[in-house]
């Protein structure tokens, strides 16, 4: 088992602004206030706009009016959530909790989330609707469940920008009310709600691994280590274990926790919110041990759509960089590559394959699958980190691809990793770790 006790890098201290261009304020991030373009911005390609933007009720009030349960529409109260509600079969008990919880802002963005936003949630090709019926009534037992897919969708949809800091505020406050508890609120509703947590932060360019490994520490506390673990629990852990593997985060600012390559490994399949097979996703968790790229570049993928088998192979070479990522930092440098692999494992070679077969997949992706081309990040990123290895037309394909999936998805995430990208371009960073060291960004990939 991986060595977990290293200290973790110096952590500072996020702090919000209470000052300062709008977009620093939602990504609670520091704000020099430079015009017309904050340092903040500038670096990440982020668009920085300055001005008013008042509104009754918002999360400039005071910590106790913030905790106050909001005034619903009250119960019974006909309107197009109440039919949509109806027509998921949602229980009497989560029927009663929406209406005497969320105002009407609140329910017109549910119902975005309930009619388009959980579909963001998954990665899978052949995504369909079983989510509604197996995860959000969950919500039914806990305030906090709700409260945070609702900030979820004000994060990711530009039509309610505006209401994420109320929502995100009343969301986080009654997760911290929940988890001290004591037991009051079911454990799988819990975990639910800190996991919209962390893909709030992670779809806001803000830090999410602190959420994560509180998460990790809850359910650490929950398993039963002498016991097989059951099959929801074995959902939750695999969600965690993606979330937390290595090879996807660039500048992780706390420390490893190695889910999947402990708890994970040995599933067949699927995974259906990272949308690669269970297969690849053990060989990526074990980046950190000899011999992985050999086994990566001899994994074999299972049967899938034409998009699938593009993007897992992709993926495959992808792990291979990361491999030789992780070697370059640590200073490993005459391990970078064995010999017996010779140059068909070279950072060009591989470069190469990767955006290739990106290319064509992302013909392959209807316009209504958006979601899957979130697992293009990885393998986008990867390529993009070997500045050395590409040409001036890859470079743009990689900028123009990002862009496109900035323009179907959330922009904040995806606008932060085109800049960090295009700042380690031009810098003299040695990795694409440094840059976003530098920058002081925790750097998705998932």
């Amino acid at each position: 088992m991986p060595d977990t006790t290293r200290s973790s890098p110096p952590q500072q201290t996020q702090k919000r602004t209470r000052s300062g261009c709008q977009t620093c304020r939602k990504r609670r991030k520091r704000c020099d206030q430079r015009r017309p373009a904050c340092t903040s911005c500038s670096k990440l390609n982020l668009q920085c706009v300055y001005g008013l933007n008042v509104r009754w009720g918002s999360t400039r009030e005071s910590f106790i009016n913030a905790t106050m349960p909001q005034t619903g529409l009250g119960v019974g109260t006909k309107d197009a959530l109440n039919d949509l509600l109806e027509g998921i079969n949602t229980s009497p008990k989560l029927h009663r909790l929406i209406d005497t919880t969320l105002d009407g802002d609140g329910r017109n963005i549910l119902i975005r989330f309930l009619t388009t936003g959980y579909r963001l949630l998954a990665s899978d090709f052949m995504s369909d609707d079983t989510w509604l019926t197996t995860h959000f009534p969950l919500c039914e037992n806990s305030k906090a469940c709700l409260l945070s897919l609702v900030a979820f969708q004000a994060a990711v949809d530009p039509e309610h920008e505006e209401d994420f800091d109320r929502f995100y505020d009343q969301a986080l406050t009654q997760f911290t009310k929940e988890t001290c508890g004591l037991g009051k609120i079911p454990e799988t509703s819990l975990f639910f709600a800190g996991l919209f947590m962390c893909t709030i932060n992670l779809s806001r360019l803000m830090p999410y691994t602190n959420h994560l490994n509180a998460i990790i520490a809850m359910v650490m506390g929950w398993l039963k280590l002498d016991t097989p673990i059951r099959s929801d629990t074995q959902e939750f852990l695999s969600l965690l274990g993606f979330l937390d593997l290595q090879t996807h985060t660039i500048n992780r600012m706390t420390p490893q926790n190695y889910v999947w390559y402990t708890y994970c490994r040995g599933q067949h399949g699927v995974h259906r919110i990272s949308g690669l097979p269970y297969s690849l996703m053990d060989l990526l968790s074990s980046v950190h041990l000899q011999g992985t790229e050999q086994n990566l570049l001899s994994w074999t993928p299972p049967p899938g759509a034409p998009a699938q088998q593009l993007l897992w192979k992709a993926s495959r070479f992808a792990g291979i960089l990361s491999v030789y990522e992780l070697r370059l930092q640590s200073g490993s440098l005459s391990e970078v590559l064995p010999s017996s692999l010779g140059a068909s494992l070279s950072p060009q070679v591989l470069v190469h394959n990767i955006l290739g077969l990106i290319q064509q997949c992302v013909i392959f992706v209807p316009s209504e699958s958006g979601q899957f081309k979130q697992t293009l990040t990885y393998p986008l990123v990867m390529a993009a980190s070997q500045r050395s290895a590409l040409a001036g037309s890859e470079k743009d394909f990689i900028c123009q691809t990002i862009r496109d999936m900035a323009s179907e998805r959330n922009h904040f995430a995806y606008q932060g990793i085109l800049g960090v990208v295009q700042e380690f371009w031009k810098s003299k960073d040695s990795t694409i770790e440094e840059t976003a060291r530098r920058l002081d960004v925790e750097l998705p990939l998932c």
